[in-house]
This record gives structure tokens, C-alpha cells and sequence, in this order.
């Protein structure tokens, strides 16, 4: 039996991910990622943000465009701007908990500044992550890197989990 924590620890994490559906799949490294309190995520993907974009109602929302960042010989560089990272790893959080992502410290002092909502209850998918390039010339992000920690949290008395599944299959 699980006994949630204010966060939960990296043995409630384990055992989660042991579970079916699995908490986490699709990881690099299991054992290096898994953390104290949290399991770092790692870049599948970057994309660079353009042209129009709207937020409205649900379904009345328009993205903005997106166009991959070229990859050479295992980095993405990045100029000043912002991005979409896209992860490896899926999640399949049950109602009972929830998530947040924070930055690896790292990323601060080299320029970039990550930015997540918040991982409901009931989400099943890939996130994504936001990242704003400033203050260098350029960032240079290796592939499958850990960048942020994803740290779990209860979410007490839950009724109807996230609904919008269907846009982070990929």
C-alpha cells in the first residue's frame, strides 16, 4: 500500500510505475532518472514557435505554428527565442494525483528558462514543456537530456479527471 507524502518519494514513485498502467513509461534510464522526489523528463523534441496563435474556449483555441529545430550530431542549438520541448516520457497520472515540472538548476545559469502547467489528475500523454532562450547567444541542448523534474503530488477528492487527452498521443 502506498502512503502519500506532501510529494511523493522516490519509492512511491517506483512503486507506480510498477503498477498497471504504469505511472511513467517510455523512459531513458529508469535508475538515473528517478530522484528523491520527483523523475526527471528528457527532450524527445524541440520546436521553435511562429506566426498566429489564440486562446479561447475550449476547442477555440489556435496554437501557433511550429518547425522543428535541426538536430546535428546529437545537440539542438538554440538562439534567443521560444521553444516547445516535447519528452520521451508518457504519463499515465490516475485522478488521485497530480503533477508539477520544475527546471533542472542547471538551465538557469546557461540561459533558459522553462515553463509547464500543471499535470492533472487523469492526464495520459507526452507534456510539453516551454522554454525561453535569453541573455546568450545560444543554448546547446543534447538529445534525450534530462531538463526538467516532474514532482508528483495528491490530489485529494478528485471527481473527473483531465478531459483533453487526445492532443498529447504523440
Amino acid at each position: 500500500m502506498i502512503h502519500y507524502s506532501a510529494v511523493l518519494s522516490d519509492r512511491e514513485i517506483r512503486d507506480l510505475c510498477n503498477s498497471s498502467p504504469p505511472l511513467i513509461e517510455d523512459f531513458i534510464d529508469f535508475e538515473h532518472q528517478l530522484q528523491p522526489t520527483g523523475f526527471d523528463v528528457t527532450v524527445k523534441k524541440i520546436v521553435r514557435l511562429s506566426g498566429e496563435a489564440q486562446i479561447g474556449n475550449p476547442y477555440h483555441n489556435k496554437v501557433a505554428s511550429e518547425s522543428d529545430v535541426k538536430i546535428t550530431d546529437g545537440w539542438y542549438v538554440l538562439k534567443s527565442g521560444f521553444y516547445v520541448i516535447y519528452i520521451n516520457e508518457f504519463t499515465n497520472i490516475p485522478n488521485n494525483l497530480m503533477g508539477l515540472a520544475f527546471p533542472r538548476s542547471t538551465l538557469f545559469r546557461c540561459g533558459g528558462t522553462l515553463q509547464s502547467g500543471v499535470w492533472d489528475g487523469g492526464f495520459k500523454g507526452r507534456g510539453r514543456l516551454g522554454l525561453c532562450v535569453s541573455g546568450v547567444t545560444h543554448l546547446r541542448i543534447e538529445e534525450n537530456c534530462p531538463i526538467a523534474q516532474l514532482v508528483f503530488f495528491p490530489a485529494f477528492g478528485v471527481e473527473k479527471g483531465f478531459q483533453f487527452n487526445e492532443f498529447y498521443r504523440e
